[in-house]
């Protein structure tokens, strides 16, 4: 009966130096940051860039967005000219921001001579050729200033066939 006593006894000694000298400060669980997701989808009537008609020629997609964090959405391109083998990198394009956006979608409509404009060409679209491309990286910036682009996001995080952000998509001249 004793060594019974004198083992509870310890066990509640023990159960109390336990949990009295727990600091509850110390456990942290972060705070789950939600990232955003940014679908590009491409008009397929309107994809490419009609070689015969640039001064009325346009890509058009639609860009989705459940975030309602979204400070800016940027399309940086590179231009190819492939006539002359050049190539142009990193110029805006085209800015969309939270406003742009109703019930999650936004209408991107980037004109051949926006492209001129935005990539300095001399002749403006007269500088815009057959098979000349038009590479877009969409870059993401959320209100509290984290940054999502090609260099920090994957296309599909867990490798379905939907993409969550789309990283990369182009036009060509036809």
């Amino acid at each position: 009966m004793k060594s019974t006593s004198a083992f509870y006894i310890i066990l509640l000694v023990t159960l109390v130096f336990t949990f009295s000298c727990r600091d509850d400060d110390r456990i942290r669980i972060p705070q789950v940051e939600e990232g955003v997701n940014m679908r590009i989808i491409v008009d397929e009537d309107k994809s490419d860039f009609a070689s015969n008609d640039l001064s009325n020629s346009a890509i058009e997609f639609d860009a989705y967005s459940i975030n309602q964090n979204l400070s800016t959405v940027q399309f940086i391109g590179d231009y190819i000219d492939a006539s002359a083998e050049d190539t142009i990198t990193g110029k805006l394009v085209l800015s969309l921001s939270q406003t742009d956006f109703t019930n999650g979608k936004a209408r991107g409509v980037i004109t051949a001579t926006q492209v001129a404009t935005a990539f300095g060409l001399p002749n403006g679209i007269a500088d815009m050729g057959e098979d000349d491309e038009l590479i877009l990286y969409p870059t993401v910036t959320l209100t509290d200033g984290r940054v999502f682009n090609i260099d920090n996001s994957a296309p599909s995080i867990g490798g379905g066939n939907n993409a969550s952000f789309t990283v990369i998509f182009g036009a060509v001249v036809k």
